[in-house]
This record gives C-alpha cells, structure tokens and sequence, in this order.
C-alpha cells in the first residue's frame, strides 16, 4: 500500500483507530491460516488503509473452563494488531462488526459530528447486519430485556 498522509485524512474526516484481534484453537495451524485469511479479507475493505499491522506467533495457552469441560487440554492464542483509517463512522462501524476484534481504541479524531444523511446510512447499516446475522443463524431477531 502507498503511504497515506494520515494527518491529512484525519483533518478531512477520515477516522484512526487501533483495533486488536485475539483469537483461540486447538489446532495451531488452524489458528494461523484464520487470522491471515481474516488479515486478507480486512485488506479488501473499501476506504480502510491499514496503517500497521503485527501478528503474533501461535502460542500455547491455559485452556478456558468451556475447553476442559469437552477434555481438550491444549490451546493456543495468537493476536493480530492493526491501525487503521476509515473514511467515515459507518465505515468504520462496518467494518467492526464485520471482524469482531476483541479491542478497539479510537484514536483520531477527537470529535466526529453526523449529519441526518450519515446517521440515518449507520443506522440502516446496522439493523441491515444484524438481520443478516439472524438470518444466518437460526433466524428471526435477537430481542434483549432492557
């Protein structure tokens, strides 16, 4: 990817962030080829430039309790750190539900404003995404007790 000039972007709306993916298998060679197809997959994300990105070895971790409970006794973790801009919020709001990292800190800019126009597109985006995922599923909406 060519340099981006990320003052230049963040001064014309475009939004920094740094996002962290931790993901968990048994099977380390399983574990290594789904974080870089999920990398692949994040590289063709219209107006994304990936500033950063690091990704760990698979290491040997404590197995969680849901592990034990099935008799597997050996895990491994590996983590994918990225920075990123995203020309907008809902592209970045897309992109987050998309990959689903564990972590994720906004860092530029300070303040973002919505017009009518963008807060209506994020928020179709999102009833749009999560249809789909119910869709998915085992169907019909997720309905929560507030």
């Amino acid at each position: 990817m060519s340099e981006v000039n990320v003052d230049k972007l963040v001064s014309e709306g475009w939004i920094k962030s740094w996002l962290v993916f931790d993901t968990q298998a048994v099977d380390k060679k399983v574990l290594k080829g789904l974080l870089s197809d999920l990398f692949d997959k994040m590289k063709l994300i219209k107006d994304i430039h990936i500033l950063s990105d690091t990704l760990t070895e698979p290491e040997a971790i404590e197995p969680s309790e849901q592990f034990t409970k099935k008799g597997i006794t050996e895990v491994y973790s590996q983590v994918l750190e990225i920075e990123i801009l995203a020309n907008n919020f809902e592209t970045l709001l897309y992109f987050v539900i998309t990959f689903g990292p564990t972590t994720l800190e906004v860092l530029a800019p300070k303040e973002i404003k919505f017009d009518m126009r963008e807060m209506q597109n994020t928020l179709i985006l999102v009833s749009e995404l999560m249809h789909s995922y119910a869709a998915a599923g085992a169907g019909g909406m997720v309905l929560t007790k507030v």
